[in-house]
């Protein structure tokens, strides 16, 4: 009889585990909806309009302020 109770409770926990599993996994998907529906809310606001064509990385300003940089400490 106790053998039976035994495994009974080895079923049972691992059932349990699977469930545990299950409600991980829903939560991580849940947080990345979360997620995506925050970067479409606020994001647009800090990010550049991607939709018009420009780049994401901003490489183009670096040389042009250098160049304004040392304009500047070059003139009296």
């Amino acid at each position: 009889m106790k053998g039976d109770d035994i495994t009974g409770l080895k079923k049972d926990m691992a059932s349990v585990r699977d469930d545990i599993q299950d409600l991980k996994n829903a939560v991580t998907k849940i947080e990345v909806r979360i997620e995506n529906e925050v970067s479409k809310k606020f994001m647009p606001s800090m990010m550049p309009d991607l939709s018009r064509g420009r780049k994401k990385t901003g490489t183009n300003w670096a040389p042009k302020q250098a160049n304004r940089l040392r304009s500047k400490t070059r003139s009296p």
